[in-house]
């Protein structure tokens, strides 16, 4: 890329899935995508692992939050694991921290 900015990668295991790099646009649309995926067939919650993510942006916040609201309609839980100093700060900025729950 050039900004030097990697994209978001996202790996998922059950309902478990660990994110790194850019959480943009369309990188958190496949989020939502993954997530849709990993809540059919299986149950508990779901955790999203963000401490690998180095940048987040307003459509990636965007992203997450539509995540909860799918995972809260389907009568379960998110999770945001261990967010990294960029994505807690972002949060923070934003004043979204309520909106998660976060481990």
């Amino acid at each position: 890329m050039p900004n030097g900015k990697s994209a978001c990668v996202i790996k998922r295991t059950g309902t478990a899935l660990a994110l790194s790099g850019l959480l943009d646009h369309g990188q958190g649309m496949a989020l939502v995508t993954e997530v849709e995926d990993a809540l059919h067939g299986s149950v508990g919650r779901v955790v999203v692992d963000l401490h690998k993510v180095t940048v987040v942006d307003s459509r990636g916040l965007l992203a997450l939050i539509a995540t909860a609201r799918n995972v809260e309609q389907a009568g379960r839980s998110l999770v945001l694991q261990r967010p990294s100093q960029t994505v807690r700060r972002f949060l923070a900025i934003t004043d979204t921290e309520r909106a998660f729950a976060v481990e």
